[in-house]
């Protein structure tokens, strides 16, 4: 295996990605048009919930947060630190799955591995068109309203900003990693550098 010494420099378009690391090419989407609204303060824009094991009484507390925050999951036996963002859109609930769990608020799975079109965040921003060309009014769930954000004020920031606007290449990025299993790690940040 070869060590990786470019990885700075890889560019995340659509005729150069090669994988979607969360770290890499997804979160940078988020720090540059969503975090302003989803930052992990709780209220309409980031609903929480708590996550109880019943069975040692151990608790998960989150508000949903797009932000690279580190975020630790404590499932007793296997604990797991990811990006804030990565967690708010895949849920924890991997972790706890083969334990007895009591949820209180508002627990969502956001991303659907291997299903970018079942995905609430893919339906929400509802991308357009990319083929034959970039169609901002052919939109992939039809007339269904895109994410607040794009057309109109949301938490009180001007969802018609530029800064609030998905590229076509971002829209792009996020169904591949959710359509590649919503995975965290590929080649691109593979823990120990190489592969």
């Amino acid at each position: 295996m070869v060590a990786r010494t470019d990885r700075a420099s890889t560019t995340y378009t659509y005729d150069k990605v090669v994988g979607v690391p969360w770290d890499k090419a997804v979160q940078p989407i988020f720090d540059a048009h969503c975090v302003d609204c989803h930052d992990g303060t709780p209220g309409a824009a980031n609903p929480s919930y708590t996550i109880t094991d019943v069975t040692d009484m151990t608790t998960f507390s989150f508000t949903f947060d797009l932000t690279s925050k580190p975020t630790t999951i404590n499932a007793g036996d296997m604990v797991y630190t990811y990006n804030a963002s990565y967690v708010s859109m895949l849920g924890p609930t991997m972790a706890f799955m083969e334990k007895q769990i009591m949820v209180t608020g508002n627990l969502q799975q956001y991303i659907s591995p291997g299903a970018a079109h079942d995905s609430t965040a893919i339906q929400m921003l509802n991308p357009p068109a990319r083929f034959p060309a970039l169609d901002t009014n052919d939109r992939a769930f039809g007339a269904k309203p895109a994410h607040p954000a794009e057309v109109g004020t949301y938490n009180g920031f001007n969802g018609a900003d530029a800064k609030y606007q998905l590229s076509a290449d971002e829209y792009y990025l996020l169904i591949l990693n959710a359509d590649d299993g919503g995975q965290f790690y590929f080649r691109e940040n593979a823990p120990g550098g190489s592969y």
